[in-house]
């Protein structure tokens, strides 16, 4: 009986080790996307000498990434393999979107709610310390990555504050948010 008992829990160790893995592995891939992202956004900032065009409101043109649909002098992407799907959105393999925005990096914002916007026409300034560029993955399902995330990126500080942040109160899926940069420590 007593062999029997040790092969059980044995079987429940490594599930939980195996489960642990597969779990660490998901929060490794989900920090090499962010910083693929982050190399993309930063080498067209190298190469162009400002981010990324911005909308009225604070989204970035993401597709500037892809092609160089504002005929900017120095452009030498294509800096990151995703397909546009509008000037704003990029296609991600796994998940629905990719989105980048400005926001105030000093507020607290992210778990119930979204981000505090740059302004309208507002445009962030180098010097300007509040102002920061996001990530944003859309849809993401489930907060078990999320955590450890959070933990990684931040110490676990909690999803309102700090470089990574989740909006949880979607009707969908949680969305992830990843400080790219402050434009002021350009």
């Amino acid at each position: 009986m007593f062999g029997l008992d040790a092969r059980i829990a044995l079987s429940v160790i490594s599930g939980a080790s195996l489960y642990s893995a597969i779990q660490e592995s998901k929060t490794t891939k989900n920090l090499a996307n962010f910083t693929e992202l982050s190399k993309a956004w930063e080498q067209y900032l190298l190469d162009i000498g400002v981010t990324l065009p911005k909308d009225s409101g604070d989204l970035l043109k993401a597709k500037n990434l892809v092609s160089n649909i504002d005929n900017k002098s120095g452009w030498n992407g294509p800096y990151i393999s995703y397909t546009a799907t509008s000037d704003y959105v990029l296609d991600h393999p796994e998940y629905l979107d990719v989105h980048f925005f400005q926001a105030l990096k000093t507020e607290n914002w992210g778990d119930t709610t979204t981000w505090t916007s740059a302004g309208a026409g507002e445009v962030c300034s180098v010097g300007d310390d509040n102002c920061s560029v996001w990530i944003q993955f859309t849809k993401v399902p489930g907060l078990t990555i999320a955590q450890s995330l959070d933990e990684k990126l931040d110490g676990g500080d909690g999803y309102s504050k700090g470089n990574f942040r989740v909006i949880t109160n979607q009707t969908s899926p949680n969305y992830y948010i990843y400080h790219v940069a402050s434009i002021g420590n350009l």
